[in-house]
């Protein structure tokens, strides 16, 4: 779907003011024209031997003449055209263009992003004074819009009416954009921040190994074993002690039993008899 601009400028033609500039710049031309011209075909009768016949006055008085009607009637037309087929549309975040440069029929068609435009300038020159026209410029430095002689880089919207608000809405276009420029800038670096944050910490944990803590705990058990192991030699090797209840109740057994019966072991008693009983006891 194509976009629609949100608003469009075109010059405004007014035939006086470009007829005040035909005549200026004819008789610019003129000069030149009879000058060079001249000068030229004043040479060029000479080595042809017209001489004679054509006198020098009437050859730049004739260059003068077709300077000064023949030029402003070429810049008048190329001007008509011009402003005809030239357009600015604002878009959402650009420029579109269409225009003649160098007041001649060298059609140039584009676009520029607001974001490219670092300037703009409102001026007025005599001429267009004489039509409330004025010229807005939009600065580009970083483009490669320019034009020979032209004093800036960018593009200039010519011949816009003083009484119209077109100035001040290009710059409320261009300043909004600048700030959604700015809010999605700090955005970006704000997201930026928190990634490298994040990165930092991820690489601060990965440094850490986990072996290490599961090695110091490893010479804590051996530890703990050791002491184990020297705490049971150290039981093994120390004498038994006696409670002291055991002393006391064997003092008073011994007290109570006396020596000889402690000495005297009892005699043990055959439990199995070596005597076989005869056969007549058993016939009996």
């Amino acid at each position: 779907m194509k976009q629609k601009p949100l608003f469009s400028v075109k010059p405004k033609f007014i035939p006086k003011v470009v007829m005040m500039q035909a005549l200026f710049y004819g008789f610019l031309g003129a000069l030149a024209l009879t000058v060079v011209g001249g000068l030229m075909l004043a040479l060029l009768t000479m080595m042809l031997g017209f001489l004679g016949k054509v006198s020098i006055g009437n050859i730049f008085w004739g260059c003068f003449l077709l300077g000064i009607i023949g030029i402003p009637l070429l810049y008048y037309e190329i001007r008509r055209k011009n402003a005809a087929a030239t357009r600015f549309d604002f878009m959402e975040d650009r420029l579109n263009f269409s225009y003649f440069s160098g007041r001649f029929l060298n059609r140039k068609q584009g676009r520029l992003y607001y974001t490219d435009i670092v300037d703009v300038v409102q001026n007025t020159s005599f001429l267009q004074g004489l039509g409330d026209l004025k010229t807005i410029e939009l600065h580009a430095p970083a483009s490669a819009y320019y034009e020979p002689g032209q004093k800036f880089v960018g593009i200039a919207i010519e011949d816009v009416p003083i009484s119209t608000d077109v100035g001040d809405k290009i710059l409320t276009v261009l300043d909004r954009v600048q700030a959604e420029y700015r809010e999605a800038w700090a955005a970006d670096m704000h997201r930026a921040a928190i990634a490298e944050m994040q990165s930092a910490e991820q690489i601060a944990e990965e440094a850490v190994p986990e072996e290490p803590a599961e090695e110091a705990a490893a010479p804590d058990e051996a530890e703990a074993a050791e002491e184990a192991e020297s705490d049971m030699d150290s039981l093994l090797r120390a004498k038994p002690v006696i409670p002291p209840s055991s002393v006391e109740t064997r003092k008073t057994t011994l007290q109570e039993t006396p020596e000889e019966e402690a000495e005297e072991e009892p005699a043990l008693e055959p439990s199995i008899s070596d005597e076989r009983p005869s056969q007549h006891g058993q016939e009996t």
